[in-house]
């Protein structure tokens, strides 16, 4: 097993590159991510099938906080990073695609009640969502309602014709931001 002693936070982030139409030739958008956690991992590929819910079911997230259930949740591919909740990704089946980078904020006040939510975000997205800027409604809903429980983290959030960032601190507070075109001076 490798060790992490002498490195630092900093040396072991991961990143994305998110390019948005009218960056590329072909008007395609790109979303790349690297995963760059210390040490070896092994991930794990899951197909979701599509679900469907009866009325009033709830949705109860690892920490405790309850919300409600649509009627049919998104086909997804989850790459499960086993003991790195952060660290997962997902795509659906139209074609909304959710990877993130840690983005440590100096939040330290926790403006929320019930836990808020952290990790089930990501998952909510894919599940619920048929465009990127469907995903940042509904996380930015989520998070004014009930809060972020992590410090900070920036989500990419893609889908075939748009890439959105979206930075959320520890509280109720979120931004995000279409990505159109990098210009690179």
């Amino acid at each position: 097993m490798l060790s992490n002693k002498g490195i630092s936070q900093y040396e072991i982030d991961c990143f994305s590159v998110a390019v948005g139409r009218n960056a590329t030739s072909d008007e395609s958008v790109m979303l790349a991510h690297n995963e760059d956690d210390f040490g070896e991992y092994v991930f794990n590929f899951y197909k979701v099938p599509e679900f469907f819910h009866n009325e009033g079911e709830k949705i109860l997230t690892d920490t405790k906080v309850v919300l409600d259930q649509i009627p049919r949740t998104n086909s997804y591919i989850w790459i499960d990073m086993p003991m790195l909740q952060f660290s997962d990704s997902y795509m659906n089946e139209y074609g909304v695609t959710i990877a993130s980078d840690q983005c440590t904020s100096r939040e330290d006040i926790d403006d929320f009640d019930d836990g808020g939510v952290g990790y089930w975000l990501r998952r909510i997205m894919a599940e619920q969502a048929i465009s990127a800027k469907d995903a940042v409604k509904k996380a930015g809903r989520i998070v004014e309602k009930f809060g972020y429980n992590a410090s900070g983290r920036t989500y990419c959030i893609g889908d075939p014709n748009e890439i959105w960032l979206m930075a959320i601190v520890k509280g109720r507070h979120w931004v995000a931001q279409r990505v159109l075109m990098i210009m690179w001076q």
